[in-house]
């Protein structure tokens, strides 16, 4: 199963775990942070009550209760990275996050509370719209900017190959 559809699924599965439907219907709660506008939501693998939410104009935000809290993790993302496009969680025991902002590509290690650019060799000012980590192989990311997709096998350590 596809990563992305993987951390959807755990997603949906945690929020029905935790508000039951009424009477057979299903029943929707809002669980928004206060970023705004929703673009990218992420599940820890190892961890699926933790919830990474990526906003249009305010940066990550993380909640590690199944969406009932949520605080701002964004540290080091910069006024023009605030626009979150896609977000993705590596599993084990770094547990990496990368977020696809509207300046690149961002890492954290500490789940949120710093973040670092990935040097992607994409053009300056291209935005990554998305994202994908293979769970077999956490330091494997693909990210693609809707022109070109970029691959590393190495976390992003060395110039990734473009497609």
């Amino acid at each position: 199963m596809p990563p992305l559809l993987r951390s959807a699924l755990l997603w949906i599965a945690l929020v029905s775990a935790a508000r039951p439907a009424a009477a057979g219907t299903d029943v929707w709660t809002s669980l928004d942070p206060y970023g705004g506008r929703i673009q990218a939501l992420a599940t820890d693998p190892d961890d699926p009550g933790t919830l990474y939410a990526g906003t249009g104009t305010s940066g990550v935000w993380k909640s590690r209760d199944g969406g009932k809290r949520w605080v701002a993790a964004r540290e080091g993302l910069g006024p023009g990275s605030l626009s979150i496009y896609a977000l993705a969680v590596a599993p084990g025991p770094e547990g990496a996050v990368y977020a696809g902002t509207a300046t690149g590509l961002f890492k954290t290690t500490d789940g949120g509370s710093t973040w670092q650019p990935v040097a992607l060799q994409m053009p300056a000012s291209s935005a990554v719209i998305s994202l994908a980590v293979n769970p077999a192989d956490p330091a494997e990311i693909w990210a693609g900017n809707g022109k070109e997709i970029w691959h590393t096998e190495d976390g992003g350590q060395t110039r990734p190959a473009r497609f």
